[in-house]
């Protein structure tokens, strides 16, 4: 036989004899290489004329070669995204401004306990990605003084919530932050996050901070501006 197979473990070698009958120029063929195993085949002159039987078995062997290399091939593959974690939403922009007027008729339903009530107050404003907004929350504040001088307001703020036009509310806490007194106005930094909502919203996460601002000459009005942030829903 001018050449011979040899099965050790699920791994065939191929081996060419010399003029001797000795084996020589040996190669292993791994479950892939035995796909192309015609070309290894006539690369090392092996042709099983004479023995049909020979033939089969290595018929059955390479099959059986190929589709283990497929299954290892198979479970080597990056899972694709599911519909699971296209549920879980993607964050987009929530950017704009804000204009917010005391509406002593709102009646919120929250209570600032041993803080000063200021009021409850309810804005309208532009935000991207959810357009026109209508917003509301209660102010409660307690004096920042310097010796005898008053300074500012420690705000906080409760029952805060943004209406999208289609009515659909998103909750938001909004931390407690320091309204300072400046000379035409007083100014604060607000960083806020989202908590849930309803509609759409029922899962609403993200946050967006922004600068809180009083004119004197026009104390029930607030504007909220250089809002940035991003909200996931």
């Amino acid at each position: 036989m001018p050449g011979s197979f040899l099965i050790v473990n699920d791994w065939l070698t191929a081996c060419k004899k010399d003029v001797n009958g000795q084996a020589n120029s040996c190669i292993v063929l791994t479950p892939k290489s035995i796909c192309t195993s015609v070309i290894i085949i006539q690369h090392f002159n092996v042709f099983f004329m004479k023995s049909k039987l020979v033939i089969m078995a290595f018929a059955l062997l390479s099959v059986a070669a190929c589709r283990k290399s497929t299954n290892m091939v198979a479970n080597t593959e990056v899972p694709s995204m599911t519909s699971n974690s296209a549920a879980k939403g993607t964050s987009v922009p929530f950017k704009g401004a804000m204009t917010y007027t005391l509406n002593p008729n709102l009646n919120l339903p929250c209570n600032c306990g041993a803080l000063i009530t200021v009021g409850d107050f309810e804005g309208v404003g532009n935000v991207t990605h959810m357009g026109l907004l209508k917003s509301k929350y209660k102010t409660c504040a307690s004096p920042i003084m310097a010796g005898s001088i008053m300074i500012g307001n420690h705000v906080v703020i409760q029952c805060g919530s943004f209406t999208a036009a289609n009515g659909d509310e998103v909750y938001v806490n909004i931390a407690p932050y320091d309204l300072m007194f400046g000379q035409a106005t007083a100014t604060g930094l607000v960083n806020a996050e989202f908590n849930g909502g309803t509609g759409r919203f029922t899962n609403a996460t993200g946050g967006f901070k922004g600068v809180i601002t009083l004119n004197y000459n026009n104390p029930n009005v607030v504007t909220l501006t250089n809002i940035d942030g991003t909200i996931n829903y």
